[in-house]
């Protein structure tokens, strides 16, 4: 099982202490792969992007519905649930909420491909919701300092 053996090795390399006696060949290798991991995504929907059809992609409106599900009413469930979570830990509610204003992933096309589903709607999906978190992101971030005082990271 590759996953298991890849989470295996990164626990093994990260593990405190243990990164300090990684080769500088391996760790310049490493540093290589973690520096691909966005760009390779981006081309992987690139390719599944030239086989799906723009204008039906823009004017499908699920892909609305769904980015508007993922990028703003997630977002404000996690707020909603992180306000109860202790101020100590505001960098464990600060990166929650990050993630959770995050898009769609591509590994959702892949995935769809892979399981003989529609690629294609997947493909869209995401693409959708990554232009559009362009703009909920920031804005929910900053919504997330001005409601809760405790997202407010400066110091007093």
């Amino acid at each position: 099982m590759p996953a298991l053996i890849a989470l295996g090795l990164g626990f093994t390399v990260f593990f405190p202490g243990i990164g300090n006696y990684i080769p500088e060949f391996l760790d310049t290798i490493l540093n290589y792969g973690i520096g691909l991991n966005t760009p390779l995504a981006m081309f992987v929907i690139g390719i599944y992007l030239t086989q799906t059809d723009l204008e039906d992609m823009v004017k499908e409106f699920s892909n609305y519905t769904v980015s508007l599900v993922r990028l703003i009413l997630i977002p404000f469930i996690t707020f909603a649930l992180l306000s109860f979570i202790p101020n100590e830990f505001i960098t464990l509610k600060m990166t929650a909420l990050i993630a959770s204003c995050c898009p769609s992933g591509a590994s959702i096309a892949v995935l769809a491909e892979k399981y003989d589903c529609d690629f294609s709607r997947a493909v869209e999906t995401v693409v959708i919701s990554t232009l559009l978190s362009l703009v909920t992101i920031p804005q929910i971030m900053m919504l997330a300092g001005y409601i809760g005082g405790e997202f407010n990271t400066e110091k007093s």
